[in-house]
């Protein structure tokens, strides 16, 4: 990450990539530019517009179960179930260019519309609840449900250093077991989604760092 802010983003892909495979632990489950098929791609015709995503976080049912063994109880007629969403796409995103705010609006095709707008339209249409868009420096978490208000919670990266708690909160909502090796009520969509539903604080048997990352992305809810 020090590169990539010393270089003005010259090496910010590389960044990217590392925060995904070392500090998210996503492993093989990354999918990254052209590893990611393009009828995920969505367009957007009446702007000439074609949002592409160069992120993906990728798990099959099977790879989901195996990573997330359940333990049933011995006494309970139902086991709790696995970490799954609707298809293997947990996650999509985006990758800006250097120094672009992911909630700045600019225009194009005389669409003007923000990276975190841009990206829950292919969200919503691909039915992932849930992404990321990064320039390097600026991450943005990305909620984006069918029917929903568009969220994002914002983490500058150049901080990580200087506030631990902040890139500990980054961590513990995008690492890897966060998608697998959680039971299902405990995945992120399903905690905005509950927490909304509720319309009460994320519940206290979560770890701190995760509370404080979901309530913050909760309370951008309606400024987008």
């Amino acid at each position: 990450m020090a590169d990539a802010l010393d270089s003005r983003g010259a090496s910010r892909r590389q960044a990217v990539h590392t925060v995904l495979t070392q500090a998210l632990d996503w492993d093989t489950h990354l999918r990254w530019e052209t590893d990611l098929p393009s009828a995920l791609a969505e367009p957007v015709p009446e702007h000439g517009v074609l949002i592409t995503p160069e992120i993906g976080f990728y798990a099959e049912p099977s790879t989901a179960l195996e990573d997330n063994p359940v333990d049933a109880d011995e006494d309970s007629d139902e086991a709790v179930p696995a970490a799954a969403t609707t298809g293997p796409w947990r996650m999509l995103g985006t990758i800006s260019e250097w120094g672009t705010n992911p909630l700045l609006r600019t225009t194009t095709g005389g669409w003007s519309a923000s990276p975190v707008e841009r990206l829950a339209v292919m969200l919503r249409a691909r039915d992932v609840p849930v992404g990321v868009v990064t320039d390097g420096r600026w991450w943005a978490i990305v909620w984006a449900p069918i029917g929903g208000t568009t969220g994002a919670a914002v983490w500058d990266a150049s901080l990580w250093g200087e506030e631990p708690e902040s890139f500990a909160s980054f961590v513990a909502l995008l690492q890897r077991s966060r998608f697998l090796a959680v039971a299902h009520d405990d995945t992120l969509p399903e905690l905005l989604a509950e927490s909304l539903d509720a319309q009460e604080q994320v519940t206290e048997t979560l770890g701190l760092q995760v509370r404080d990352a979901v309530e913050l992305l909760l309370e951008t809810l309606d400024r987008l």
